[in-house]
């Protein structure tokens, strides 16, 4: 245990990221600040550590037997530690007391708290990686182990390592050679889970020492600047990086961001083509060739393993659109082609390798047999979204029995548990002439225009508003399942021909909003229209409690374009409770705070959902728009791909299939083909229903 605990002077040295870590820090908390709690620095607090080091480079680097493995000084250090203290002040007493003094106090620091620098846990992991012979590997494989660290170990790690490399630089005068210095700061820098076999460990211990040593400026200096990190949550995360360094990071066993691979193989069409990238992994592939396996952490395993582990999630989700690109398929296939030079007392590592290869070649055969048929893979781990495959519109059942009207007929196999958005009873009648829902009576006839347009033309006011609502879910549904994760990149939804999904679910939000106002714009006295607007507003309520989104802001639209809003009329004779919750479901929709009330009732929402489509297009247009794909000197910008990903991903988590409900043929064929009225004769139409009121003078 540390004989300096319980010191607040000497804990102190300890690196503080911010008021209550550093309080923490001086109630004798471990070196080790996990992960998940560790806070980006406060330039308030005193960074101890860095100052020994400063002084001891700057006014001893060349001094001889500076650091020793017996302890010395003993009444000096004491007397430094009193006077820090007190003072609560490192510095003030280096010079009094002298470099030998300071670097022995150094030392037992060091050598006394309960944890090393580096954390026990990457101990394996860093020996791996110092074995590896490809320098950029072996260098991107430790810059993401040390990123890996707790900050406040990292940057201890980064001052000593950064000192110790100063001491081999002057190992003539001072006589530090790596073999002394593992000596003198291993156990502070590395130790091992297990004390077995501790010569060995002594040995490799001293090659991970002499591999951060030798490569400082790469590991530590160069990397950071081709490599740019961004705190988020707690962790270090890639933030920019070339396009090399992109891919080294992606085939990289040490970098631990769970979704990285995900967002490059759906954001790399930004700063690559899908070929390159195929062939920088298939040259790394290359690269490691096996060889057989003389030590237990053999890296080229762990390299290969992840490059057929990339492939094979990049052409299983990816498949319909890498099939479209020849130069790419045809590399795959050479790539994955059998190898008869293998030799036959290969490794049991190449053996599971050629298992892969075979399913690859297995499923590049099956994918260009489908192609030629043009017909679709049938495998649920393609889908975009939840047991579908992706872009295609599986055959829906049909419903074989005729549409019963819900007063007359009940289907025996309807559930009677069913919820309502609407009260028992509070369906518009079409019966005796369309009564009016409010108070006043109105006997006038009504008579329909729209009658005689279609043969699959079905009066709404027959049809319970859930059933409605259903199947406008359903139709949306449909479509919104068959919206790839392609077509929401590089804005692609702007251009019909290459988002053909997207552009067919924004062109069934527009019919919505105009099948509203052919139905209201189609009757011919006010109180059929207000038992049609009451009707809309009891589909928009069912939209609402199942979460279709889509349509419920296409029919709220309808119901408020100009056409629709300027009859008073009409408006005056829909019931107070219609009315009501018409205003409720319009502050649902409303524009105010970027559609901060719609969002948050978003956020908490549960698939299966239809979100709004517009909202999610306007996202992706700011992100696109808004940051750059580039930075200065051709990096990545990868935090703007990171962005994208996770807004295409959530849109991705809402594509659920709404199971439960039940399709209508002839309600479902008279939803998909209402005939809209042209905007401005809507106008003329709206004006001829309800002219305008002549002010009086």
């Amino acid at each position: 245990m540390n004989a300096l605990k319980g010191r607040t002077g000497i804990n102190q040295f300890r690196l503080s990221r911010d008021p209550i870590a550093e309080k923490s820090l001086l109630e004798g908390a471990s070196y080790a600040i996990p992960l998940d709690s560790a806070l980006e620095p406060n330039p308030a607090s005193s960074r101890y550590l860095d100052q020994i080091l400063s002084f001891l480079k700057v006014m001893s680097i060349d001094t001889p037997d500076l650091f020793s493995e017996t302890p010395q000084y003993v009444k000096e250090v004491n007397d430094l530690r009193s006077h820090i203290e007190a003072s609560k002040k490192v510095g003030d007493y280096f010079s009094y007391y002298g470099c030998a003094v300071v670097a022995e106090f150094m030392k037992q620091y060091l050598d006394t708290q309960s944890e090393p620098i580096i954390p026990v846990a990457l101990t394996e992991s860093l020996l791996a990686a110092a074995e590896i012979e490809t320098p950029n590997l072996k260098y991107n494989a430790l810059h993401s182990l040390t990123y890996s660290m707790p900050p406040n170990n990292r940057h201890a790690l980064q001052s000593l390592v950064d000192f110790l490399s100063s001491l081999v630089k002057h190992s003539d005068e001072n006589d530090m050679t790596i073999e002394k210095i593992t000596q003198i700061f291993g156990p502070a820098l590395l130790r091992s889970r297990s004390e077995q076999n501790a010569p060995l460990f002594d040995k490799q211990r001293e090659g991970i020492i002499d591999v951060l040593v030798a490569n400082f400026s790469i590991v530590f200096v160069k990397m950071d600047e081709e490599l740019q990190f961004m705190p988020k949550d707690g962790r270090q995360l890639l933030g920019a990086a070339y396009v090399d360094h992109l891919v080294e990071k992606l085939v990289d066993p040490y970098y631990k961001e769970t979704e990285f691979m995900d967002i490059v193989l759906l954001t790399h069409v930004y700063f690559t083509t899908s070929l390159d990238l195929l062939n920088k992994l298939i040259e790394m592939f290359i690269q490691h060739n096996p060889t057989p396996l003389v030590v237990s952490y053999d890296w080229r395993h762990k390299i290969r393993t992840r490059i057929l582990q990339i492939l094979h999630k990049w052409i299983m989700t990816d498949y319909r659109f890498l099939s479209d690109e020849p130069s790419f398929i045809s590399r795959f296939q050479n790539f994955t082609a059998p190898n008869p030079a293998l030799p036959k007392d290969r490794s049991s590592m190449v053996d599971e390798e050629e298992a892969t290869f075979g399913f690859f070649r297995t499923f590049l055969a099956t994918l260009e047999e489908r192609r030629k048929k043009d017909k679709p893979m049938a495998t649920r781990s393609i889908s975009f979204y939840h047991g579908r495959v992706a872009g295609v519109l599986a055959p829906m059942p049909q419903d074989k029995e005729p549409l019963r009207n819900i007063k007359e007929d009940k289907d025996p196999h309807e559930d009677d548990s069913r919820d309502s958005c609407v009260e028992d009873g509070d369906t518009p009648s079409a019966d005796a002439g369309e009564q009016p829902p409010n108070e006043s009576s109105l006997d006038e006839p009504m008579s329909s225009p729209l009658s005689s347009r279609d043969v699959a033309w079905q009066d709404i006011l027959q049809s319970d508003p859930n059933f409605l609502a259903e199947q406008l879910t359903l139709i949306d549904n449909d479509l919104f399942l068959a919206v790839s994760k392609r077509e929401l990149l590089k804005k692609r939804f702007m251009t019909p021909s290459l988002a053909p999904n997207f552009t067919a679910m924004v062109h069934r939000f527009n019919r919505t909003g105009e099948w509203v106002s052919v139905e209201i714009l189609g009757r011919d006295t006010a109180a059929a229209r207000a038992n049609i607007i009451t009707q809309f507003v009891r589909i928009a309520m069912c939209l609402r409690k199942l979460n279709s989104f889509n349509s419920l802001f296409g029919i709220l639209g309808g119901l408020n374009s100009t056409p629709i809003t300027r009859l008073k009329l009409t408006w005056e004779k829909v019931p107070r409770k219609e009315t009501s919750e018409f205003k409720k479901l319009m502050k649902l929709i409303h524009t105010d705070g970027n559609y901060q009330k719609y969002r948050h009732t978003l956020l908490e929402a549960k698939p299966p959902l239809i979100p709004y489509l517009a909202l999610i297009s306007r996202d992706l247009f700011v992100s696109e728009d808004g940051n750059a794909t580039f930075l200065e000197g051709k990096m990545v910008n990868f935090a703007k791909m990171r962005m994208i990903w996770r807004q295409i991903q959530l849109v991705a988590s809402y594509q659920v299939h709404y199971s439960a409900f039940t399709i209508r043929p002839e309600l479902r064929a008279y939803l998909k083909t209402v005939t809209p009225i042209p905007e401005n004769d809507q106008y003329e139409l709206s004006y001829k229903l309800e002219p305008r009121r002549e002010t009086k003078a």
